[in-house]
């Protein structure tokens, strides 16, 4: 700008001069086919190498066995089938001739040879299995069998055949030879003898596996190995040891009594002979009726005073009683089971009330069960004191583990204050009817409570238990009136 404020005016610029275009070249260009088909030509080359290269690694197995195959341990890699028959030929031909099985059991062999069984090799069964791996799909799928055989290799599995029936028929022989019941210790009594128990020894059983010996025979001859072995059958423990039956003959338990004199002591004394030695099984019942049969005057029981209701009355037989009541006594002492036992129809003078045990050839009976696992043996010993006879029993078995006693609790029932008036009919006692005849007094009754006891070695009370509640009814007076008019 000048002083005067003017501006001039600005000169036009001149233009750049401008470059010369430079020529580009031009770009080669590149045969797109040419290179597709070299590398087409570069693989088609590597797969025929690969190709081939499997093909001549496949070749030499496709008329042998492929790799990783074995026969007894032995490899048959590029075999024939010659070859591998051959050698399984020559690794059994022996075995199988000289196989055998050798049980023995005491003195007894009993031998089964490969003749017997027809013992041989089934080689197409055998090398067959081997033979077709890597027998199906193309070369590539041959060729992947042998790399996996070469990783994992097979195992022919030998295939034998045999005859059973006679391996089953030398079963059968050593099962008639080996298997045997056990048999038990016994024990028998001889009356009359000091040393009266007599024992057998006990016997070991066998029983043969007969499946699991079968199975072990069969599966040497399956293998091609020789067995011999002690025949080992399951011992069979006998349930009954002459030990413990010597331990189970010692005294139980032992009851005596005064029989009395005259015929009643005879029949008493008779049933108690009948009951010597006998002898109750583990799990039997025993009956006194059975035993000792009907009182009849042809068993030679005699006609003898009984107790009833307080009076005497007159039977064959009387006094039998005293023989079953002397057995239950001695049954509750033992601790043996009682089944039946009757009371008297009133308490008797032989022994305390609860504690008797009626019977009658009638029907009335006494019941015992051995539930011990020992014999029971019953001994009966009888003699005489002055005119008395005299009894005693006693029950030979396992021994108690403690000490028995029996206790009754007997309670009196006061006797009727009214007489009986009884119409005699028959003119036993009174024939008028003004005329009256007392035949009995009257008699209180009672209530028994009968208990057993069962104390330690030290004499102290462990259990005290209810064996029996009886009642016992109370009789009045008894008179009879005459049935005829004077």
């Amino acid at each position: 700008m000048t002083k005067a404020g003017y501006k001039p005016t600005e000169e036009p610029q001149k233009p750049a001069p401008k470059k010369p275009n430079k020529r580009k070249k031009p770009r080669k260009k590149i045969n797109t086919a040419a290179l597709v088909s070299c590398i087409i030509f570069a693989v088609a080359v590597v797969i025929a190498a690969g190709l081939v290269s499997i093909w001549r690694y496949t070749q030499p197995y496709l008329n042998t066995f492929l790799p990783g195959c074995r026969l007894m341990g032995r490899a048959l890699d590029g075999m024939s089938a010659q070859q591998a028959s051959d050698l399984l030929g020559s690794l059994t031909k022996d075995r199988v001739r000289d196989w055998k099985a050798s049980l023995y059991w005491g003195d007894q062999v009993f031998t089964l040879t490969a003749e017997d069984i027809a013992l041989a090799v089934d080689e197409r069964e055998t090398l067959d299995p081997l033979w077709q791996v890597g027998r199906t799909g193309g070369m590539l799928s041959r060729f992947q069998t042998i790399l996996q055989q070469r990783i994992q290799a097979k195992e022919a599995q030998l295939a034998v055949r045999t005859e059973e029936e006679p391996l089953d028929e030398m079963i059968a022989d050593i099962e008639r030879a080996v298997n045997q019941e056990p048999v038990n210790a016994t024990v028998q009594m001889e009356r009359g003898s000091a040393t009266p128990f007599r024992f057998t020894d006990e016997a070991e059983g066998y029983r043969l596996n007969a499946a699991a010996l079968r199975e072990s025979i069969l599966s040497a001859a399956l293998a091609l190995e020789p067995l011999e072995e002690e025949v080992k059958p399951e011992v069979l423990r006998p349930a009954v040891t002459r030990s413990a039956l010597e331990k189970a003959t010692v005294l139980r338990a032992r009851v005596t009594a005064t029989l009395g004199e005259g015929a009643a002591a005879d029949n008493a004394s008779l049933a108690l002979s009948v009951m010597d030695g006998i002898c109750l099984s583990p799990g039997s019942r025993w009956s006194f009726n059975e035993t000792v049969g009907p009182r009849t005057q042809e068993s030679g029981y005699v006609f003898a005073p009984e107790e009833a209701y307080g009076s005497m009355a007159e039977g064959v037989g009387g006094g039998v009683c005293q023989a079953s009541t002397l057995l239950y006594r001695l049954a509750l002492l033992a601790d043996v089971k009682v089944e039946e036992r009757h009371a008297a129809a009133y308490p008797t003078s032989y022994a305390e009330a609860g504690q008797e045990a009626a019977v009658s050839d009638q029907g009335l009976d006494l019941v015992l069960e051995n539930q011990t696992d020992y014999p029971l043996w019953l001994r009966v010993r009888s003699w005489t004191d002055g005119d008395s006879k005299m009894a005693e029993l006693q029950l030979i078995g396992e021994a108690l583990p403690e000490t028995i006693a029996l206790e009754s609790d007997v309670q009196e029932i006061p006797a009727p204050a009214d007489p009986v008036y009884v119409r005699d009919r028959e003119g036993r006692y009174a024939l008028y009817t003004d005329e009256q005849v007392k035949v009995s007094d009257a008699q209180p009754g009672y209530r028994s409570v009968t208990k057993r006891i069962r104390m330690d070695g030290n004499g102290a009370e462990r259990t005290r238990e209810t064996i029996s509640e009886d009642t016992y009814e109370a009789v009045p007076e008894r008179i009879y009136i005459g049935a005829k008019e004077r």
